[in-house]
């Protein structure tokens, strides 16, 4: 260890807000001239400040992880899975906030600090270790049993130990700066209130039992309630007392940073993807979802330049960062959301394509029979039979080999077993035309079980025992509603992140001109364009009985095209295209990147 590093480091020398007042000609701050500025003197690099900031991107990278972990166990893809997620990635960010906040304002690289640090990673692992059966809704784990209160209690305790950190953090430095008399009530108030939270945790610790069911214990709610509190009390604070308030160019940069850890999820998230379909013979790789893949980039390209393009311009007064900083909360949530239904997007169009060539194959085969003599009608039936069986064994097994959970995975073994059983319905001689068409029919029914299986779309298969005209009423159903919700959430996450970004937009600069105004109205008017789209998916019939609507049609017909990515980043590359053509009429022959 550098012999330099002592055991605790005073914040002083780091943060501008508790100097005393100026004295002398050196300390006196620059007076403004018309005339070119000098260069400002630039300070000799601390390699010990190198270290406070990587392990800041440190701690970061455990929040990726925790992300990670959670999408790679659950399928975001209905409404209770993704209840569960919005609910575990906002105590992910409420956590992280806090101790960012801390960083930002008074950290300073010690043994003393790093040992804390240590203990916050450790932290983020309680959260890793909670998350695979952090659930608020009444399913089953993938053992069949229904989740209790278990990975509540140890949430629980995970956001008590965070909080007491950060007690014993502002504690410690209320000791050190003892002298400096106006930072001991702001640091004094702000370790009251995250001891008041860790001892409200520590209570819900005890409100969820081992034994019982979460189901209708509603005391999970006081984990965002007192989370919420602290995040907003914790801000404004910083406007009583500057003392609390961090250097704009940290928060900035720490909310840059998670800005592109989230980023970097729906990078992993595509790709995840790519691998899953090409090593799944269940899906198809193909031109249109290839498009899909590279739109689904475009989509990260342009989110990243609409949000850090904008960034860049100026606050004006700290109620205005206040805002600015607390508005990251629905941006990075909604940008979570948004990757993460990107990559839901590209299995979803290979599994429409792999569906397409079933239904195509069927379809060929189909214009074979009945076009010669017997023999040649013995053969080509003997020939469609071995390519059913052939195709179907193929995908089975792929359900099998990806499988996410023991559950799936004798879902996958039943499915074998009941095409095993078609199989020599078709293969005995004696069996009827009938018998032969309907054991076709169930093959293909489980292709269609096992292709939205390890595409994820498996909650609500297709029931073997069903009649033929059942069953194909149930394909077309299937496929509606299978991808209603991811649709809704991640064309609803796109528009509100645009929005989310104009109003970020607006705080930045005080004073707006013509062009301001046109580019803000014109990226506003994209996000809600793309938030009122998802009335495509309002026509879709409850009952798979029902007829569809003349717009579930049309929602119908979108979802099975090739154009569900591509429409989302063309939005997003047109939400950022009013930017880019405002700033070449205000600033003509100057980048963008130079601008501000």
């Amino acid at each position: 260890m550098d012999n330099e590093t002592g055991l605790y480091r005073t914040p002083l020398s780091q943060h501008d807000a508790i100097n005393h007042v100026p004295h002398g000609p050196a300390q006196e701050q620059p007076t403004r001239s018309t005339s070119t500025p000098r260069p400002p003197v630039q300070p000799h690099l601390d390699p010990k400040s190198h270290f406070h900031h990587s392990a800041e991107l440190l701690y970061d990278l455990f929040f990726l992880g925790n992300l990670t972990t959670f999408t790679s166990i659950h399928t975001v893809n209905d409404i209770p899975t993704l209840k569960s997620y919005t609910s575990f990635f906002s105590l992910l960010w409420l956590t992280w906030y806090q101790i960012s906040l801390y960083d930002a304002r008074f950290s300073k690289t010690s043994i003393v600090e790093r040992i804390f640090k240590a203990l916050q990673l450790g932290a983020m692992m309680g959260f890793a270790a909670c998350g695979p059966q952090f659930n608020n809704n009444d399913i089953n784990n993938e053992y069949g049993d229904l989740i209790g209160g278990d990975p509540y209690r140890g949430v629980s305790l995970v956001l008590m130990a965070t909080r007491l950190i950060l007690v014993c953090q502002y504690l410690m430095t209320v000791v050190f700066l003892r002298k400096e008399k106006a930072s001991r009530i702001p640091l004094a108030t702000l370790a009251a209130i995250y001891g008041f939270a860790a001892i409200v945790y520590f209570g819900l610790f005890w409100s969820f039992k081992l034994d019982s069911k979460i189901v209708g214990n509603y005391s999970w709610v006081g984990f965002y309630v007192i989370g919420a509190f602290e995040t907003i009390l914790v801000t404004m604070l910083s406007s009583l007392w500057p003392v609390l308030g961090p250097k704009g160019g940290q928060v900035i940069q720490r909310m840059g940073l998670l800005t592109l850890v989230v980023l970097g999820e729906g990078a992993i998230g595509v790709a995840r993807q790519c691998g899953l379909i090409m090593r799944s013979s269940a899906l198809s790789l193909e031109g249109s979802v290839i498009g899909s893949i590279a739109a689904a980039v475009l989509a990260l390209y342009c989110a990243y330049l609409i949000y850090f393009d904008w960034v860049k311009e100026q606050f004006v007064g700290s109620w205005r960062q206040q805002i600015w900083l607390l508005l990251h909360f629905p941006l990075h949530l909604l940008l979570a959301l948004a990757v993460e239904g990107f990559t839901w997007c590209i299995t979803w169009r290979a599994a429409i394509v792999k569906i397409r060539w079933l239904e195509s194959e069927v379809e060929k085969w189909g214009k074979l029979f009945g076009s010669g003599s017997p023999e040649q009608e013995a053969s080509i039936s003997n020939g469609f039979l071995d390519d059913v069986q052939q195709i179907t064994f193929n995908i089975v097994n792929d359900t099998l080999t990806t499988a996410r959970s023991p559950e799936l995975a004798m879902d996958a073994q039943a499915s074998r077993n009941d095409m095993l059983g078609q199989v020599l319905i078709l293969r005995n001689e004696s069996s009827s035309m009938d018998a032969r068409g309907e054991a076709v029919l169930k093959l293909l029914a489980t292709d269609l079980n096992s292709i939205f299986t390890i595409a994820g779309f498996n909650k609500d298969p297709i029931n073997m025992t069903d009649n033929v005209d059942v069953m194909q009423q149930r394909v077309k159903y299937l496929i509606d509603i299978s991808f209603r919700t991811t649709f809704i959430y991640t064309f609803v996450s796109v528009g509100l992140i645009i929005i989310c970004c104009t109003f970020m937009a607006m705080l930045s600069k005080h004073k707006k001109n013509v062009l301001n105004w046109l580019r803000l109205g014109l990226s506003l008017a994209i996000g809600i364009f793309l938030c009122i789209f998802v009335m495509l998916a309002l026509g879709v019939p409850k009952d798979p009985n029902d007829v569809n609507t003349k717009l579930a049609n049309r929602y119908t017909q979108f979802i099975q095209s090739p154009w569900i990515l591509p429409i989302i980043a063309l939005s997003l590359l047109f939400g950022k295209t009013p930017h880019l053509c405002c700033t070449a009429l205000m600033f003509p022959g100057i980048s963008a990147a130079n601008n501000h």
